[in-house]
C-alpha cells in the first residue's frame, strides 16, 4: 500500500563562495551557478558571472559540484499489513495489525556515483488517546548509479500494533494506529539533500526524534512523555 505524504523537500545548505583550482595552475574564488553543455558558469565576489570549459576543472571540483548539485529524489513509504485476532469473546477483545514498513527512493539521475544515506521514522497515534509513539526506524546506504532503474528501497522489521478492549471494568477502545512517517536523505558532506514528512512537525523536531527508542511515546513536538491513562473504572 503506497502512503501518500504530504511535504518535502531539499533543504541543502546554500551554495557558498569556494576556490577553484584549474588544471593550468590558476585559480578563483567564486560562486557555482550552472552549468551550459560543456562550460561552468561561476559568479564573483563582484557578481559578474563567467563561463570556464569543463575540461579545465580538476575532479575534486568536478566531485565538488555533484555534490553541491544533488539530484531530485522522490521519496516514498510503502506498508505491508497482516491482521490477526488474539482474544475475542464476552470478557473483550484483543487484535494486533502486523505492519512493515519500505521506504523507496528513485531518482531519474543515474550518474550521480556519491553514497547517499536513507534514514526513516514511522509513528503511530494512540486510539481514544491524545500521544504519538515511535513504531519503527531505520537507515540504509546507496549509490543511485549503482541502482537498477534509478530505485533503491529497503523495508524494516515487522511491528505488530496492537488494538483492544476490555469489558470488565474498563469498557474503552484503546490502542495504536498507524500516524505517518519522515524519510530524509544525507549526502556525504552530512547534509541533507531532501526529505518527506507527513506530518510535516516530524522533520521540524527531528534532533529530538533521532534519541528516541522504538516503543517510545511522545507528544507534537517528539518529547518523550507517557501514555494517555485509562479512563476510571466503572462501578459495578
Amino acid at each position: 500500500e503506497a502512503v501518500p505524504e504530504e511535504k518535502g523537500g531539499a533543504v541543502a545548505e546554500p551554495i557558498s563562495s569556494h576556490t577553484w583550482i584549474f588544471k593550468d595552475g590558476t585559480s578563483v574564488d567564486a560562486e557555482y551557478v550552472l552549468r551550459i553543455g560543456t562550460d561552468i558558469v561561476l559568479e564573483t565576489a563582484r557578481g559578474r558571472h563567467k563561463k570556464y570549459p569543463v575540461d579545465g576543472f580538476t575532479q575534486d571540483d568536478l566531485d565538488y559540484i555533484t555534490l553541491i548539485v544533488p539530484p531530485e529524489l522522490k521519496l516514498e513509504l510503502s506498508k505491508k499489513t497482516a491482521q490477526r485476532r488474539i482474544k475475542h469473546d464476552a470478557e473483550g477483545l484483543i487484535g494486533i495489525i502486523e505492519h512493515t514498513f519500505t521506504p523507496k527512493i528513485s531518482t531519474d539521475d543515474k550518474d550521480y556515483d556519491h553514497r547517499l544515506k536513507v534514514d526513516y521514522w514511522v509513528i503511530g497515534s494512540e486510539i481514544n488517546g491524545s500521544q504519538y509513539l515511535l513504531l519503527d526506524k531505520g537507515h540504509d546506504f546507496f549509490v543511485p548509479s549503482e541502482c537498477e532503474d534509478g530505485k533503491f528501497q529497503f523495508s524494516g522489521k515487522t511491528r505488530d500494533l496492537y488494538k483492544w478492549t476490555l469489558k470488565v471494568n474498563y469498557n474503552e477502545n484503546r490502542g495504536e494506529r498507524y500516524k505517518g512517517f519522515l524519510i530524509t536523505v544525507t549526502d556525504e558532506r552530512g547534509v541533507i539533500i531532501a526529505h518527506r514528512s507527513s506530518p510535516t512537525w516530524l522533520f521540524k523536531h527531528l534532533h529530538k526524534l533521532k534519541k528516541l527508542g522504538v516503543g517510545s511515546f511522545m507528544d507534537d513536538e517528539c518529547n518523550q512523555v507517557w501514555p494517555t491513562p485509562l479512563k476510571e473504572p466503572a462501578i459495578l
